[in-house]
């Protein structure tokens, strides 16, 4: 039996497998360098199989980190039959870390791995620079032999793998920032193109490389498209570049200049000035930018943004002259302004609130419940206000009050004095609706409080004047009665004592006393009698009539000699015209001679028109009850006039068609005689007797239609028109109207506009051609004989439109609306064809027949061009067209 090696021997004998696979290693490595030059993923798989050759049992590859020590463990590679494992390779490189990084050439590294003894060969991994990238660990029994080569080729084709893995990635990554930077290239084409400022990009020397389309519209490039073209020179004259108050900027301070020297223009200390654009425009320019500066430090261009800012510079104009305009109310307003914090501290009030409270700003600083103590607020009744519900504590809650709803308060100023104040005010709220403060106005209303507690007064005596115009007089002396009483009420309100109203007649000068108060009998005789020269001064009247006040200084001599004032001092007079031309006059003796003020001399104006209003009323009561008769015997008398036409033509139809059957007869004789053989002399005499009678037979006609109409206004006024519907074609009846009067006007061109198709319609067919007929019959008499006359039948959407065209005098646009009334005739319209004088009927019953019949009528005319005058019915039901 063999013996079992020594430890010796093994350690010395040959190890045919580790040459095998370091020369299997040298040809895959040959190979891998060949088949994946570029370090693709293939090349890893090619690595674990060169790995797996490699005699080590155990082998780990470990970057370094960035004080030079190894790091985590990235790859490890074990054979099968091996105790060791990944952490056996951690526990390697952190009990010899110190030792393996200060490696620069493969080294062995004896020691303790996982309890047994174990060699270490140790690969330091470096790039084709140098650069220490990691260390490759090979772990093997210390009997093995240093596996040195295999490890080396083994580091080679680690490093290989790793460099060609960088390389695709920082090529990919190169890749990636050469499309993100296209991609935000685009992105800043796109803003560039599309910003409404305008861009400019300059070049070292001032020429301008690039601009947008803001640019463009904002040096109006579009007028002069060459522009750019021109010399440098030629386009700064042409800008006009100066600051605002119009100083031309010089070249050296124009904002490019300025870039290129290296400074900023940010938004605070942007460029402004003013240029002309080449579309004639004079605009205000802010414009900012920065240099562009190159690697070596030096200015290689400049960008530039500029935008207009005229509009803004205008509005700010604007808000600074409003600001001043608003200051300019707040310290001419009348009344008290104060603006307060949002804690009620006083920030600011106008010379009013001064006055009004007496105090300037300093003494009105403080807590807003001290400065209301100080003034001891009380409502309008005079009690205690809480401080709850003083006005500016409202305001600070959100409260806003204007108008009717200000508050009434009692405060006493800073002398003593108490006063009514009037507050109203609102809060001031930041964009977020917050309440940051508060505005308040104050007035004064103490007087004016005064004034409306005796306006009441006033107004209850005028009210009490007014009542006297309510009731409706049933006598003259119920008018007296009214008119005593508003001198009694006048004489309340404006005191005095005397007060009388007088009505003097203008054209004679005569008077006539109406109502007095306080003064005798003598005075209501001595007027009766008198004239206006005994009662008003020279000028006087004319004063009065002017609408001016009228103040008569009695005391002492007579005004109007001989004249007895009894004992009057002062008068005031005012005065009111009546409609027929008379003069109301209103004279008042103002209490211990004093002048009526401006309120009193309304006052006596009011009283004065009421009288008039009296007056004027018993009149107007007077011409009412006269019209009133009137129009009893008018409509008396029309209806005994159509009683009359009733019976008028019913008893004139039955004489006119006797006559009219008589005169046919007799037509139809003589055209029987004019057969037969008889003598040219008694030919001739039948022949002008059958003229005659066709003439007379046209006339009875004639007459026959004028009774018709007379029957049907009677039966119209009665309401006895019947209609008897039926389904006809207007166009029909209105060839057949024009048909029917062509022999009576043979000379006349009458002229048919029908349409091509029939227009049916729902109606009665006699009252319809009869209204054709009015209508053709009146524009044949009313135009001159070679004009002709045009009948239209139109189709509208829901109807049909029938109009007849003359080319007459015309209607005067005053008298269209009264055309279509009962007996109605124009005035100065002649008829200049045919015979026969026409009563104002016929309109009146086409008017009537055609709204029976749910239409309308309607004459369009200009005087001197013609009439058309027409009529709209609607159309029948689809089911019943013809």
């Amino acid at each position: 039996m063999t013996q079992r090696k020594s430890a010796r021997q093994r350690a010395t004998a040959p190890r045919p497998v580790a040459v095998n696979a370091v020369d299997s290693l040298r040809s895959l490595a040959s190979f891998a360098a060949r088949a994946f030059p570029s370090g693709d993923a293939a090349l890893l798989g090619a690595l674990d199989v060169l790995v797996a050759l490699c005699p080590c049992p155990l082998i780990g590859v470990a970057r370094a980190m960035g004080d030079g020590r190894p790091g985590d463990v990235l790859h490890v590679q074990r054979q099968p039959a091996t105790p060791w494992d990944a952490t056996t390779i951690a526990t390697f490189l952190r009990d010899h870390s110190a030792k393996i990084a200060s490696l620069s050439q493969p080294n062995a590294i004896s020691g303790t791995t996982a309890g047994a003894p174990a060699a270490g060969m140790v690969v330091p991994l470096c790039t084709s620079t140098g650069q220490l990238w990691g260390w490759l660990v090979g772990i093997d029994p210390p009997t093995h032999p240093p596996a040195y080569e295999a490890l080396q080729v083994l580091a080679g084709l680690v490093m290989r793998h790793v460099e060609c893995a960088e390389i695709a990635a920082a090529t990919q990554a190169r890749l990636l920032a050469a499309e993100q930077a296209q991609s935000r290239t685009a992105e800043l084409e796109i803003i560039f193109n599309t910003m409404t400022d305008g861009v400019f990009l300059y070049s070292a020397d001032g020429h301008i490389r690039e601009m947008n389309q803001g640019a463009r519209e904002l040096l109006g490039l579009s007028h002069e498209p060459h522009h750019l073209q021109r010399d440098a020179a030629a386009r700064s004259a042409r800008y006009g570049v100066r600051e605002e108050a119009g100083k031309p900027l010089a070249a050296e301070d124009w904002p490019v200049s300025r870039l290129l020297r290296g400074e900023h223009l940010t938004d605070s200390n942007a460029a402004e000035f003013v240029m002309d654009t080449l579309d004639g425009r004079s605009v205000i320019l802010s414009f900012g930018g920065a240099p562009i500066i190159a690697a070596d430090g030096t200015i290689s261009g400049a960008v530039g943004v500029c935008r207009d800012i005229t509009a803004r510079r205008h509005l700010e104009r604007a808000a600074a002259s409003q600001a001043q305009e608003l200051e300019a109310v707040v310290t001419a307003m009348s009344d008290a302004l104060f603006v307060h914090d949002q804690v009620g501290h006083l920030v600011r009030m106008n010379p009013a609130g001064q006055a009004l409270l007496a105090v300037n700003d300093a003494e009105v600083s403080g807590e807003m419940q001290d400065r209301a103590a100080r003034w001891d607020l009380r409502d309008a009744e005079g009690q205690p206000m809480p401080a709850d519900v003083w006005p500016l504590a409202r305001v600070l809650r959100g409260e806003q009050f204007a108008g009717n709803d200000a508050i009434d308060v009692w405060m006493h100023a800073a002398n003593g004095q108490a006063r009514l104040i009037s507050f109203s005010g609102a809060p001031i709220r930041a964009s977020d609706g917050t309440i940051t403060g508060a505005v308040t106005l104050a007035r004064d209303v103490t007087m004016r409080r005064r004034l409306e507690r005796r306006t009441q007064i006033v107004l209850e005596a005028l009210l009490g004047m007014a009542t006297a115009l309510v009731g409706t007089p049933d006598s003259a002396s119920h008018e007296r009665r009214d008119l005593h009483r508003l001198v009694d009420l006048t004489q309340r309100v404006l005191g005095g004592r005397h007060i009388s109203i007088i009505r003097i007649d203008v054209a004679t000068g005569g008077i006539t006393p109406i109502a007095m108060i306080g003064l005798p009998e003598a005075w209501w005789g001595r007027l009766q009698s008198a004239n206006v020269a005994a009662y008003l001064p020279a000028g006087g009247l004319a004063q009065l009539l002017r609408g001016e006040l009228l103040q008569l200084d009695v005391a002492g001599t007579p005004i109007v000699p001989g004249y007895h004032y009894f004992d009057i001092q002062t008068v005031f007079m005012v005065a009111a015209p009546l409609e027929d031309g008379d003069l109301c006059i209103l004279s008042v003796e103002p209490p211990d001679g004093v002048a009526l003020t401006p309120a009193d001399v309304g006052l006596a104006r009011a009283a004065v028109q009421l009288a008039v209003l009296v007056i004027e009323r018993e009149r107007l009561l007077r011409e009412r009850t006269q019209s009133q008769a009137r129009e009893l015997a008018l409509q008396v008398t029309n209806d005994q006039m159509l009683v009359f036409l009733g019976i008028a033509g019913h008893e004139l139809r039955t004489p006119v068609t006797s006559l009219k059957v008589t005169a046919q007869l007799a037509a139809r004789a003589l055209s029987t005689a004019l057969q037969e053989d008889v003598p040219p002399s008694v030919t001739k005499a039948l022949e002008r007797a059958q003229g005659l009678l066709a003439t007379a037979d046209r006339q009875v006609g004639k007459l026959n239609l004028l009774i018709g109409d007379l029957l049907d206004v009677t039966r119209i006024q009665s309401g006895k028109l019947d209609l008897r519907p039926a389904l006809v074609d207007v166009v029909a009846l209105a060839r057949a109207a024009v048909d029917e009067q062509q022999p009576s006007w043979p000379d006349r061109p009458l002229i048919l506009d029908l349409p091509a198709k029939p227009a049916p319609l729902t109606c009665d067919a006699d009252r319809v051609e009869q209204v054709i007929t009015n209508l053709l019959t009146n524009a044949l008499k009313y135009s001159p004989d070679e004009q002709p006359v045009t009948v239209t039948v139109q189709l509208l959407v829901d109807g049909v439109r029938v109009a007849v065209t003359d080319h007459g005098p015309g209607i005067p646009p005053a008298d269209q609306a009264h055309l279509w009334e009962l007996f109605h005739q124009v005035p100065g319209i002649q008829q200049q064809s045919g015979s026969g004088v026409g009563l104002g009927i016929g309109l009146y019953l086409c008017r009537t027949i055609i709204e029976r019949h749910g239409g309308r009528v309607g004459v369009d005319s200009e005087a001197g061009h013609g009439a058309t005058f027409w009529f709209t019915l609607p159309l029948a039901p689809e089911e019943n067209a013809l």
